[in-house]
């Protein structure tokens, strides 16, 4: 008796765990080192279990780029037991992700199946699942109609601008403001209403999906190893991925409850409506298909616009020349009572766009995209890439390449411009939102969220960083997407 209690005493809960964990882990590299295929693609040196992963940095865009110096454009690295390759250049992108097709396929990492669950995944999901809900995506936002969109926009940035104004140009953390703004278009465009911003059920969610958001990267080890979101060092991320999921159920259930298919409010509306006319009768199975598209456009979509449009807030705090240049661009038109559509917000401020698209190349709020996997052979740059390998393109190393981009560290809109100033010129290696069939579905929605927020907020306001603060660095929080690092601002009215 007294033997078992010193064995109980000394094996506690979490050292048995980890012990667990150390057995799987070697069980699952015994096992997948007998079953993949040995890659030649250069990389550095791989460690026993954990591969290269202990090896890679927070903001894994940047290791990657410091490895391609060294191994070649094409890098072959392993996180846990699975092989993975970083495309480094735009040639090699394009050549995986748009020619002959592409690599279409997306993996599904651990952390997020276990969460979620990829049926009905718009960014997770393949084959024709997968085609089928991006086209019926698609088609809503097609249908949703510009000026109703333009008109939801110009209502949410006016409500943002009176919060900013509260502040009576007394510092503040104005990313939560504007990720209650950007979160209000995608709620009304997948529920049919928005929040009050002092409404703190609205806050609590808008907080739980920022830590959601921040808790995790693109190449954290879960996602290889997916066992571990059912142990302690995941509790956290699992908590807020089921306030996320019940949030989203009961909004779905409302619907439900609410349908009626002569008014079709949002897009939990069509899905429904969708149903009915395949004559399925709404079940739990639409329900889970349902909460993992909206998840997909909810969150997803608020956390990168968010990001986008906090990034921009930040670089006009740093740039004041480029801040006072949109400030002037945008009193000269709305003086003539021009920007009555979205597309007018497109035709008649190329010096904003120029300056959002500098943003995004500059800030990379999705470095590495979402990965692919290889389903079929495919060889690049004459590197035969493993099956079942998962394949990122490194979009920060092309947004910084100065094969493209000259001077590609400085912070230059005017390098969108045409020689006169009056037309926005892109370049093919200004790719933010992907490459090919698997592009961001939502980009025309963020965009135009961009440059209608960014526009209003920033005529009314002139913004810079208090003076007792430190200068905020541009160097970002690397989570499910590229955040900048906490900082304050002082939204002086003009």
């Amino acid at each position: 008796m007294e033997t078992i209690v010193l064995i109980g005493s000394w094996f506690s809960p979490g050292l048995l765990v980890v012990i667990l964990i150390a057995a799987c882990v070697c069980l699952l590299h015994v096992n997948a080192s007998r079953g993949s295929t040995t890659t030649h693609i250069p990389g550095p040196k791989r460690w026993p279990i954990f591969g290269n992963a202990l090896s890679i940095d927070r903001n894994a865009h940047v290791t990657f780029t410091k490895w391609a110096k060294t191994y070649g454009s094409v890098i072959g690295v392993k996180l846990g037991p699975m092989n993975v390759v970083v495309l480094n250049d735009l040639q090699s992108i394009e050549s995986a992700f748009t020619k002959g097709g592409g690599i279409l396929n997306r993996p599904a990492p651990g952390l997020l199946k276990a969460a979620f669950s990829n049926d009905g995944s718009l960014l997770w999901e393949n084959g024709e699942k997968w085609k089928e809900t991006r086209k019926f995506v698609l088609r809503f936002l097609h249908d949703f109609k510009q000026q109703k969109l333009i008109k939801l926009l110009n209502f949410e940035s006016g409500k943002l601008c009176d919060l900013i104004r509260q502040h009576n140009g007394a510092a503040m953390d104005v990313c939560q403001p504007i990720s209650m703004a950007v979160s209000n278009v995608l709620c009304a465009l997948c529920f049919g209403h928005r929040f009050e911003y002092d409404d703190d059920n609205f806050r609590s969610l808008l907080s739980n999906l920022q830590a959601l958001g921040k808790s995790v990267s693109g190449t954290t080890i879960g996602h290889f190893l997916p066992f571990l979101y059912y142990t302690p060092f995941y509790s956290n991320f699992r908590n807020l991925a089921t306030s996320l999921s019940d949030f989203i159920d009961g909004e779905i259930s409302q619907h439900i409850e609410s349908y009626d298919p002569i008014n079709v409010r949002d897009l939990i509306d069509a899905f429904l409506t969708d149903e009915v006319e395949l004559d399925r009768v709404p079940n739990k199975r639409t329900e889970t298909r349902v909460r993992r598209a909206i998840i997909d456009m909810f969150a997803s979509g608020t956390d990168t616009t968010s990001a986008a449009l906090e990034w921009s807030i930040l670089y006009m705090t740093q740039y004041t020349e480029q801040q006072t240049a949109i400030q002037k661009e945008v009193d000269n038109v709305t003086r003539q009572h021009q920007l009555l559509t979205l597309q007018s917000y497109y035709e008649k401020l190329p010096y904003t766009r120029a300056t959002i698209m500098e943003v995004l190349r500059n800030a990379n709020v999705s470095p590495l995209g979402l990965p692919r996997k290889v389903s079929k052979p495919i060889s690049i740059q004459g590197h035969l890439f493993p099956h079942n390998s998962w394949v990122f393109a490194n979009l920060w190393a092309v947004h910084h390449d100065d094969q493209y981009w000259k001077d590609p560290t400085k912070f230059k809109p005017e390098r969108f411009l045409s020689v006169d100033k009056e037309t926005v010129i892109s370049s093919k290696a200004f790719i933010p939102f992907g490459l090919g069939k698997r592009c961001c579905v939502g980009e025309k929605i963020a965009m135009s969220t961009i440059i209608v927020i960014l526009s209003k907020i920033v005529q009314e306001f002139n913004f810079k960083i208090p003076e007792e603060d430190q200068k905020p660095s541009l160097v970002g929080i690397n989570g499910l997407t590229l955040s900048p690092a906490p900082f304050r601002v002082c939204a002086v009215p003009r």
